[in-house]
């Protein structure tokens, strides 16, 4: 007989398109039941396609879904569906109570709707009612959630009577739930007045929404990556708080627009950089604020904001993302607080790398090479950066690569082209702005400034990392200038300060980017990156000490096993063949049980699993409305731990790949060739994984963070006892081909 589920505490929540909504807890989880409304099929041949709808929803799993868990008859041509609820308010109530959501905040819901929307088609199941009444916000400590329910009910009214759904349907409706969230109104099939700072989503509305519908989109992938191209395109815009709902004038501790400031993370001479917290989505950014001192300075509050236009018009993978922009009035109406939010970066900057240890000449090139490729790509929209440095030069690990180049910092950069989003501001030329040390000459002298400023302060950094210090360096500013303006550096010596020699070509190059007219300097980024590539300036061994992502390798994941050994059961299956000369080790994974009752792996006999008859899902009269009354059957029942460990080891085989992936893509965080990955997680009566941790401490940062999302993106099917903590380890090995 089939297991059933009791669902307590029944209590209405609202009226809804074709059901009711009640709410109430089974297994101590909360839950929400939908009950149809008397009549709402024409016949009973539609009541049960919808039924056969709904159990087809049954089976999908994604991250960002509440799950549709059970359906029962629920007396004639009536049904009652069971789905996961969540601590979180509803989005139309944010809507209701807030207003519409900033650009960013409704790019950042929309993206998580249309994915799990996505994921449903490919599994062959639609939605039918994408609204925000059937999306919650669930805050976490990184960041507010998005779970979408739905799936069975919203096609209600294609069963009765309303719009068939489709593929089609679900595209041009999240359009309608994008436009929705921009403006608070749903757009009937016609695109409202946008927000100014949402204009650059008009296109991607106009191609859910068009008339045109052989232009719509023809995937939910092809809405996401158009919504994506188009959000990268622009920062949102900007915007003002006026002065009554400023909080205070001074940079401390506070909240700007939707941002609240939590650390400072450093500082510069225009501004200061915090962590923040965006306060509906909990995202994490970093947020540069404008020093008070310069409020007063509108060439400088102009320049601030040209740094936000000049790097999003760029849009380049090693430039840091700046996504918003804003200001505060105050009392006086002048503005009390200017800042930008930017991408969220973990590393160190290029100055704290090479002041721990000389990088060899592969990698410097490495690094330059990506620096130069970023500021190509700002040279071709006229954006000269001018303020090239160590200290505006940031790494962070990327894709196995732990010197992934990002530029940051183009607050004085200049553009020598016109551009409707971005004006030249006053102070551009007959000035000096930047940093001494690394300036060319005639940015030094005030003079005309285009992208061969740039090239020399590449040549700067060059000589700096080759040679361990500055190819013009003074005790003033006055004779660093004069030096500047009249002396050549010294040659490079002719061995790096780790004692590799330097190519002469290389050498060469690097005194030509320092040319003190412009004209004898390679005449581009593009011409510099050229040269670089040649084999001529690369060091000798370049090919030995190339990093290990890029010559080849393997990363091989291999067998796992499952045992519980308080309960006298090993669990194992053979690896799959691997190529040779993979050398296969067999991995130790265990149940841990606490010597406490509590996590005790004694097997309950089958009686103590409750029967169907005494386990339904029964909503008391007094508790709800007598049309709630209802019984749901899950579709799985509680199975003993044996069962529970064989199936859970099952999923855990048809996971490796992506735990293989996560080797492949960070090889270089490994600490050894080969090894093994232990992680440690709770296995929960309901199935899920909770607590997952690595516990071995030299697997960090994305490597970790890889890892430990592939194990939580398993489920074990719902089981009798307590919790149980669960050791479990794959093997690795790391061979060149």
């Amino acid at each position: 007989m089939e297991s059933s589920l009791v669902v307590e505490q029944l209590s209405p929540v609202r009226h809804r398109t074709g059901f009711e909504e009640l709410s109430g807890i089974a297994s101590g989880q909360p839950v929400s039941v939908g009950v149809t409304n008397p009549g709402l099929f024409p016949d009973d041949a539609t009541s049960e396609a919808f039924a056969a709808a709904v159990r087809q929803s049954l089976v999908l799993q994604h991250p960002g879904l509440a799950r549709t868990l059970a359906l029962e008859a629920n007396g004639a041509g009536r049904w009652a569906v069971l789905w996961e609820r969540f601590s979180g308010p509803t989005l139309d109530r944010v809507l209701s109570e807030k207003g519409p959501l900033l650009p960013d905040e409704a790019v950042t819901v929309a993206v998580s709707v249309a994915q799990t929307v996505a994921a449903a088609h490919r599994s062959g199941v639609l939605h039918g009612d994408l609204s925000p009444e059937w999306v919650t916000l669930l805050a976490r400590p990184a960041a507010v959630e998005v779970r979408l329910g739905g799936f069975g009910l919203g096609l209600l009214p294609s069963f009765s009577g309303g719009k068939k759904a489709s593929v089609a349907a679900d595209i041009t409706a999240l359009g309608s739930f994008l436009h929705e969230l921009l403006t608070g109104q749903v757009p009937h099939g016609r695109i409202g007045q946008l927000p100014e700072a949402a204009i650059h989503l008009g296109a991607v509305l106009s191609k859910c929404l068009g008339l045109d519908l052989s232009d719509r989109f023809r995937s939910v992938d092809e809405f996401l990556e158009a919504l994506g191209d188009a959000n990268r395109t622009r920062v949102s815009g900007g915007h003002v708080v006026p002065a009554s709902s400023a909080r205070r004038s001074s940079i401390a501790l506070r909240t700007l627009g939707p941002w609240s400031l939590e650390t400072l993370l450093g500082e510069g001479a225009m501004g200061q950089v915090f962590l923040g917290r965006h306060t509906l989505l909990g995202r994490q950014a970093a947020i540069k604020v404008l020093r008070p001192e310069q409020y007063q300075r509108e060439d400088l509050i102009q320049r601030f904001f040209q740094e936000a236009r000049s790097v999003n018009q760029i849009n380049h993978e090693h430039i840091v993302e700046i996504s918003d922009f804003g200001q505060e009035l105050g009392a006086d109406g002048k503005p009390s607080a200017v800042y930008f939010v930017m991408e969220l970066l973990q590393g160190e900057t290029l100055s704290a790398r090479i002041a721990r240890a000389p990088l060899p000449i592969e990698r410097t090139l490495h690094i330059i090479r990506q620096l130069a490729s970023a500021l190509s790509a700002a040279h071709r929209l006229g954006v000269v950066h001018r303020d090239v440095k160590t200290d505006n030069v940031f790494l962070i690990e990327r894709r196995g690569d732990t010197e992934y180049v990002k530029v940051l910092d183009f607050g004085v950069a200049k553009l020598t082209q016109l551009t409707p989003d971005a004006p030249t501001v006053a102070t551009m030329d007959g000035a000096i702005i930047g940093t001494p040390t690394s300036m060319s000459p005639e940015q030094a002298s005030g003079g005309s400034v285009d992208a061969r400023a740039d090239v020399y302060a590449v040549g700067v950094l060059l000589y700096q990392l080759l040679s361990g210090h500055l190819p013009i360096d003074a005790d003033s500013f006055g004779k660093l200038i004069a030096l500047l303006l009249t002396q050549p550096p010294a040659p490079l010596p002719a061995v790096t300060l780790k004692g590799e020699p330097i190519p002469p070509a290389l050498a060469a190059l690097v005194m030509r980017c320092l040319e003190k007219d412009p004209a004898k300097r390679p005449q581009s980024m593009d011409a510099l990156l050229t040269e670089l590539d040649s084999p001529r300036v690369q060091p000798a061994d370049a090919l030995a000490s190339a990093p290990r992502s890029r010559r080849g390798l393997i990363a091989a994941v291999v067998s796992v096993a499952l045992a519980a050994t308080a309960g006298g059961i090993f669990l194992s299956r053979p690896p799959p063949p691997l190529p040779v000369p993979v050398v296969v080790h067999v991995p130790e994974v265990r149940v841990v049980v606490d010597a406490g009752p509590a996590l005790a792996v004694a097997e309950p006999p089958d009686a103590a699993v409750p029967d169907a008859e005494d386990a339904g899902l029964v909503a008391a009269a007094e508790e709800a409305t007598p049309d709630a009354s209802v019984k749901l059957k899950l579709p799985v029942k509680p199975v003993p731990l044996a069962r529970a460990l064989t199936e859970l080891q099952a999923t855990l085989k048809r996971t490796l790949p992506r735990f293989k992936a996560c080797v492949d893509s960070y090889p270089t965080s490994l600490p050894e060739k080969q090894g093994a990955i232990l992680l440690r997680f709770t296995m929960d009566p309901s199935g899920e994984l909770s607590g997952v941790t690595v516990k071995d401490a030299a697997i960090k940062g994305a490597l970790r963070d890889c890892v430990e999302k592939a194990m939580k993106s398993v489920r074990a099917p719902r089981n009798v006892g307590p919790a149980r903590l669960i050791s479990y380890n794959f093997t690795y090995s790391l061979l060149e081909r």
